[in-house]
């Protein structure tokens, strides 16, 4: 019988050069839309745009200009790539756990979706070493302190709504690292989104889901935002803005209105979505987090700490997105440096792996 880990190692290795392929030549093989805001970018980093209206892309295209990367777009392409390859192969090389099923079928999706998201000129790139820190496998608070900073440091230079995901970073890090039942991690998201809803409601005098329409009204008659997420409940204020990002923590996870407009893309971006997050609920359950009943769950003595923190920051990822996020397809992209939290879910901790769990590696 072939050992998994064996199995999982080709797998990886033929992912990786499919991803190659598809960053070299990702000009053949994508629709322009997983362009516009690479170029964007890349312009900027060449002095072509000044980028005014968001200086978030102006800190992204000095980071490139910086690297040397502005007029080489095929390096960019294979730097974000291969900084996602690395977080996996860091992760494969720093455990001796063993990949189950789930975790070989997860790492081509994952590599793939890497080269098509992380292949070109991104903000989401620099979420990549978040990521890796997010499944450290050490119990240590210097590791706690150090990832609550990456995340505001990103906050404060790439994308400033990041100060609300480390906001709801920390109630829900205390649920799962607790072992608290699903029912009461949700009631944590929805209470924090509901706390977010009210601030911009009353402090800045906007409706709660304001931010999401704004980029959408400018562009739903474009045939590229045709995966753009529209309120489903109709009107304004505060009620309806509430219940219109409330709806949307379960549907961002399985995504309906995509299935219902009778797309054969939207079908597929569908099934990809709700395949990764079903597989992530599935992955909590096998580390013994997010719980159905609290007792007889919360009783395993497996070391926690580095699951707990990579599920909390996904589920305050999740949280936010339900506030911001304008379309599915991006929220797909946004996710994509922790997919390898999903991959790490799947590995099934063998006495070797436990032992590396309470040592830490920091």
């Amino acid at each position: 019988m072939v050992d998994s880990r064996v199995l999982w190692d080709v797998t990886f290795l033929f992912s990786v050069i499919a991803g190659v392929f598809v960053v070299v030549f990702r000009d053949d093989l994508l629709p322009r839309r997983f362009f516009y805001d690479g170029e964007h970018i890349q312009q900027i980093a060449q002095g072509f745009n000044s980028g005014l209206g968001d200086q978030s892309y102006v800190q992204v295209a000095m980071v490139y200009r910086l690297l040397g990367m502005a007029d080489h777009a095929l390096a960019a392409s294979l730097f974000g790539f291969g900084l996602g390859v690395l977080s996996l192969l860091i992760f494969r090389a720093s455990n001796q756990d063993k990949p189950s099923w789930q975790a070989v079928v997860l790492t081509p999706i994952a590599v793939l979706t890497m080269a098509v998201y992380l292949g070109f000129y991104s903000k989401d790139v620099f979420l990549v070493p978040i990521a890796a820190v997010a499944i450290a496998a050490s119990q240590k608070r210097r590791v706690e302190f150090a990832f609550m900073a990456m995340i505001l440091m990103y906050a404060l230079f790439f994308r400033s709504y990041w100060a609300l995901v480390a906001l709801a970073y920390l109630p829900l890090r205390l649920a799962v690292s607790r072992r608290y039942r699903a029912q009461t991690v949700a009631l944590v998201m929805s209470g924090m989104l509901v706390a977010f809803s009210l601030v911009i409601f009353f402090v800045l005098g906007l409706d709660p889901d304001h931010y999401r329409s704004m980029v959408n009204d400018a562009r739903l008659t474009s045939a590229d935002a045709a995966s753009a997420i529209r309120p489903l409940v109709p009107g304004d204020g505060l009620g309806v803005g509430v219940a219109n990002v409330l709806v949307m923590i379960p549907l961002l996870t399985i995504p309906v209105p995509l299935l219902l407009s009778g797309s054969g893309y939207h079908a597929a971006l569908f099934l990809a979505i709700s395949v990764l997050w079903v597989l992530f609920y599935s992955g909590t359950r096998k580390k013994h987090l997010l719980p159905i009943r609290t007792a007889a769950d919360r009783s395993s003595g497996e070391p926690a700490s580095r699951e707990s923190r990579a599920v909390a920051v996904v589920l305050a990822i999740l949280t936010v997105q339900a506030l911001f996020e304008p379309d599915y397809g991006s929220a797909l992209r946004h996710i994509t440096p922790f997919l390898i939290v999903w991959v790490a879910l799947h590995w099934q901790r063998s006495d070797e792996g436990r032992q590396t769990a309470r040592d830490g590696l920091f």
